[in-house]
C-alpha cells in the first residue's frame, strides 16, 4: 500500500457511496458499492486471507476515488451505471449474457395472434416464458399451431383476401382474414392456447397420440415420427414440473454459491408450477467482499421482463430493500425478495442449491479453468508488447480472396479474452482492383477507424489492441490509419510467428509455449476462420443465384432473398413449401417451383 492509499484510507467516510480502483495508467481496473465505504475498501488493503484474484487486483491498485451517494440504492444503480459504461477488469465477468425466447398472446386485438418474441413490453400482451433447458420456444409454437388453428400472422382484420393461406388449406389456421371464423368461435380457440401455455396440456397430448396412431397405422411412419417428437417435449415439459400444478406458483429463483476462488449462480423460472428453465453461470473474477447476486440479479432484469411478484434469494442479500424497490419500479408494482425456511418455496430453493453444489464441483474440478487461463494470457500479453492498459478488447483482421471477385476481410473481437461473437465484422472489399492484400487491408481499417463514432455497438468501442494478420508490409500499410487514433496495434506473421509493433523496428519472437502467443494465435486463427466462411458463402450465394435464376418466375431479388433467409444452399434445397414461403415474395405457386427444382438436380457445395 503506498502512502497516497493510505492517507485517503484515513480519511474516507463512513457513508454509502461507490468506490472506484485505479491502476497506475490511471484505468478504472475495479468499480464496487458499500454501505460504509470506510469499512468496504479498507478490506482491501487488510491482512486478512485473501483469494487468488483480490490479491491480484489489490496488487494493481495504485489510486482510488470514491463518490458519495444519498442512499444505498443509489449507490447500487450508479454502481451498475459505471460498470457498463467503463467495462473494468475486475469487475464479475458472467458467461451467460443471452436473452431468452417467450411466446407472446395479442390478446388485445379482435383475433389474437401468436408469436415468438424475445423482448417482453408493458403491451397488455400475455406472454408466456422464458423457455430453455430443451424446452424451446419453437417447438412449442409449431404443437400449438398443428393443433389449435390461432393464427400466426399480424396485422389488422379480416382483410379483402378471397382465400386463405395455405396454413388454412391444411387446417393449422381457421381463416378469420377471410371470415371463415366468428369472434365468438376464435375467442375460444385463444383461451384453449393460454390453458396450455398455463400447463393444461392432457388434451394436446391425447390428440398427439391419436395421430401417432393414425399416421402409424397409415404406414406413414415419417409424419408419425414427428408428433412423437411433439409429444416428448410435452412430456419433459410435465417432468419439470417441480410443485403441486394446483398452487399456480410462479416464481424466479437465485442462489449463489462458491469457495474460496471460484463462484457459481443458479437461476430458476417457475411458471404456474411447472420449472420451464434453469441456468447455471460461472462467475468470473470472484473477489472477497464482493456483493455478485444483487450485482447479477441487477443485469438479469435489466434483460429480461420481471413477470413474477416474488423472488426467491440464497444468501441474503446485502442490499436487499434498495434492489427490491429498483426492480418493484421497473415492474410498476411490487416486487418481494423471500428466503423461505418451509413449504414449497423451500423445496424450490434446495432444488435449485441443489444444481448450483452440482455445478460448483465441476467447475472446481478443473485444475486450471478458462478463466485462469484468460487472467494469465491477457497479463502477459501486456507485458510482453508492453501495452499501456490491459487488452480487455482486442480486435484482429484477416483479407481473404478467391479470383479478384470474391475480395473480402473479416473482424473478429475477443472481449477480456474470450470470443465476442456479437460484435464480429464482416467486409466486402469494394475499391480494390484485382488482387491486392496490402490495399484490401488498408481498405478495412480505414472504414473501421472511420467508425469509431457510430452507432454499431461493434464499431462504437474503441481496441485496446489490433492484430494484422500478415507481415511488416501490412504493418506498414496502415499505420498511418490507426496511429491517427492512438490505439496500439501489431502484426503477426504466420511463418515463423514474428511479431511486428507499432512503435518499434525490431521483430518480437515469443516463446512457442508462452501464453502470451498462444492467445494471438486463438484470436488470428479465428480472423482467418471468418474470413475463409464470408468467403465461401459468397461463392455459394452466386453459385445459387445463377441456378435460382434458371427456376420460372425468380428472379436476383428472389434469389437473393432466399439466401439471406436460410443462409446455404443445403437450406433451400431441404426447405418444406411452406418455410418457402415465409420469405417475402415467395408464394405457393414459386414455392413449388423451387421444390420440385432441387428434387431434379443435386447442386454441389464448394
Amino acid at each position: 500500500m503506498n502512502k497516497k492509499i493510505r492517507k485517503k484510507l484515513s480519511l474516507l467516510p463512513k457513508s454509502s457511496g461507490v468506490y472506484i480502483m485505479l491502476d497506475k495508467h490511471n484505468t478504472i481496473i475495479y468499480i464496487g458499492k458499500a454501505k460504509n465505504l470506510k469499512s468496504r475498501v479498507s478490506q482491501y488493503f487488510s491482512k486478512s486471507s485473501k483469494n487468488r484474484k483480490t490479491m491480484l487486483l489489490v496488487a494493481e491498485i495504485d489510486d482510488f476515488e470514491y463518490i458519495l451517494t444519498n442512499s444505498e440504492l443509489e449507490a447500487l444503480v450508479l454502481e451498475n451505471s459505471l460498470i457498463k459504461l467503463h467495462k473494468p477488469f475486475y469487475n464479475i465477468l458472467l458467461k451467460d449474457d443471452k436473452t431468452y425466447p417467450y411466446l407472446k398472446i395479442h390478446i388485445n386485438e379482435d383475433f389474437p395472434w401468436i408469436e415468438i418474441v424475445r423482448i417482453v413490453k408493458k403491451d397488455g400482451s400475455l406472454y408466456f416464458g422464458p423457455y430453455m433447458r430443451g424446452i424451446t420456444a419453437a417447438g412449442l409454437l409449431d404443437i400449438i399451431q398443428s393443433t389449435f388453428p390461432i393464427r400466426g400472422c399480424k396485422g389488422a382484420l379480416p382483410t379483402k383476401r378471397e382465400r386463405g393461406c395455405l396454413k388454412s388449406f391444411i387446417g393449422t389456421c381457421s381463416a378469420p382474414c377471410i371470415n371463415a371464423i366468428s369472434k365468438e368461435e376464435y375467442s375460444l380457440i385463444v383461451q384453449d392456447v393460454v390453458n396450455f401455455l398455463s400447463g393444461k396440456a392432457d388434451y394436446v397430448k391425447d390428440d398427439l397420440k391419436r395421430k401417432i396412431e393414425m399416421f402409424s397405422n397409415r404406414e406413414d411412419f415419417e409424419t408419425a415420427i414427428k408428433y412423437r417428437d411433439k409429444l416428448q417435449m410435452l412430456d419433459k415439459l410435465e417432468r419439470e414440473q417441480v410443485v403441486d400444478i394446483t398452487q399456480k406458483i410462479s416464481v424466479d429463483v437465485f442462489v449463489r454459491l462458491a469457495d474460496k476462488d471460484y463462484g457459481v449462480i443458479t437461476v430458476l423460472n417457475v411458471r404456474n408450477g411447472v420449472l420451464i428453465g434453469v441456468q447455471n453461470i460461472q462467475i468470473y473474477n470472484l473477489l472477497d467482499n464482493m456483493d455478485v447476486l444483487s450485482s447479477y440479479i441487477s443485469q438479469y432484469y435489466e434483460k429480461n421482463p420481471i413477470l413474477v411478484k416474488e423472488i426467491i434469494v440464497f444468501p441474503e442479500l446485502e442490499f436487499k430493500s434498495e434492489l427490491q424497490d429498483h426492480l418493484s419500479e421497473i415492474k410498476g408494482s411490487k416486487v418481494k425478495f423471500v428466503y423461505p425456511k418451509a413449504g414449497v418455496k423451500k423445496q424450490l430453493l434446495s432444488f435449485a442449491l441443489k444444481n448450483a453444489e452440482e455445478y460448483l464441483s465441476k467447475v472446481v474440478a478443473r485444475n486450471v479453468s478458462i478463466e485462469d487461463r484468460v487472467l494469465t494470457s491477457l497479463r502477459s500479453l501486456k507485458e510482453d508488447l508492453d501495452l499501456p492498459t490491459y487488452p480487455k478488447r482486442i480486435e484482429c483482421y484477416d483479407i481473404s480472396n478467391f479470383a479478384s471477385s470474391d475480395k473480402v476481410g473479416s473482424m473478429v473481437v475477443f472481449s477480456n479474452g474470450l470470443p465476442n461473437k456479437k460484435h464480429y465484422r464482416k467486409f466486402r472489399i469494394k475499391n480494390v482492383k484485382g488482387i491486392d492484400d496490402y490495399a484490401s487491408m488498408l481498405e478495412v481499417l480505414t472504414r473501421r477507424m472511420e467508425s469509431l463514432s457510430s452507432a454499431d455497438i461493434s464499431f462504437s468501442e474503441k481496441p485496446d489492441l489490433i492484430i494484422i494478420d500478415g507481415g511488416k508490409g501490412h504493418l506498414s500499410t496502415v499505420k498511418s490509419i490507426i496511429s491517427k487514433y492512438d490505439i496500439p496495434f501489431i502484426s503477426l506473421a504466420e511463418k515463423n510467428e514474428d511479431i511486428y509493433l507499432w512503435n518499434k523496428n525490431e521483430i518480437l519472437q515469443l516463446n512457442k509455449d508462452s501464453d502470451s502467443l498462444k492467445l494471438l494465435q486463438r484470436v488470428r486463427d479465428e480472423a482467418h476462420r471468418f474470413a475463409n466462411s464470408y468467403r465461401d458463402n459468397l461463392q455459394n450465394k452466386r453459385m445459387l443465384d445463377s441456378q435460382l435464376t434458371n427456376i420460372k418466375g425468380v428472379g436476383e431479388k428472389h434469389a437473393k432473398d432466399l439466401f439471406e433467409y436460410f443462409q446455404n444452399i443445403e437450406s433451400i434445397k431441404t426447405a418444406s413449401i411452406e418455410e418457402l414461403m415465409k420469405v417475402p415474395g415467395i408464394g405457393e405457386k414459386k414455392a413449388r417451383a423451387i421444390k420440385e427444382f432441387f428434387s431434379n438436380i443435386t447442386i454441389e457445395e464448394s
